[in-house]
């Protein structure tokens, strides 16, 4: 069976959510700020651990204008992308922020992932790597810094957030809470939650030397 399920990125503005979209679907980066009105959609078929699997990414906008439409569409999304620039502070102290706003919305056990982007920016940094990672790993995130201008990591973002969905089932969740639509009683199969299985990735791995890094979440 193929999985087939939604994934938000979000954060504030201009800290580059569009980019590395962008940079994933289309392998293609454009220096030209366009803000994003309300959100784009933006699909991909792929492979994740042998399962060819249909990955819907919602690029959200991080104006509050458009915060009306959020919650409409964060129903049933198994994994979120926390985005926040590493050059500029505030974006980073907004993610709880974020994470707040969205975790009440989404599925209960979707997992997250904190990206901290233009890591190519070194010079002008003002999140400290170790800070955001030991944010992360208190919350129970993945955690990757990235660069969407030199294509760094942006790819692993999205492998590493989807072999987490599937060690847990939720793509078969998501693929089932679709089917629903077809049945007698939709909501019934709302909250459908398979019978768990071994997680697949039984020990850390490293996506690169330095700017990434996988938190489990047992063990």
């Amino acid at each position: 069976m193929d999985w087939n399920y939604k994934i938000f990125v979000v954060g504030d503005l201009r800290v580059g959510k569009t980019c590395l979209v962008k940079r994933f679907f289309k392998k293609s980066f454009s220096v030209n700020y366009i803000c994003t009105m309300g959100m784009v959609l933006s699909s991909k078929t792929m492979n994740v651990s042998r399962i060819r699997t249909r990955i819907n990414v919602f690029d959200m906008s991080g104006a509050e204008l458009f915060k009306s439409i959020w919650s409409i569409h964060y129903k049933n999304a198994v994994g979120v992308v926390l985005v926040y620039d590493i050059t500029k502070l505030e974006s980073y102290e907004n993610m709880l922020k974020w994470y707040s706003d969205v975790s009440i919305q989404v599925n209960p056990s979707a997992v997250f992932i904190l990206v901290g982007n233009k890591s190519d920016l070194e010079m002008n940094r003002e999140v400290p790597t170790e800070l955001a990672k030991n944010f992360a790993k208190s919350h129970d995130f993945l955690f990757m810094e990235t660069s969407a201008l030199k294509d760094e990591n942006v790819r692993q973002v999205f492998q590493e957030l989807s072999l987490e969905i599937q060690s847990f089932n939720l793509g078969c969740i998501y693929h089932l809470e679709n089917q629903s639509r077809s049945t007698v009683n939709a909501s019934s199969l709302v909250n459908v939650k398979p019978y768990p299985r071994p997680k697949l990735i039984t020990k850390p791995r490293e996506c690169c030397p330095y700017s990434c890094w996988k938190i489990l979440l047992f063990g």
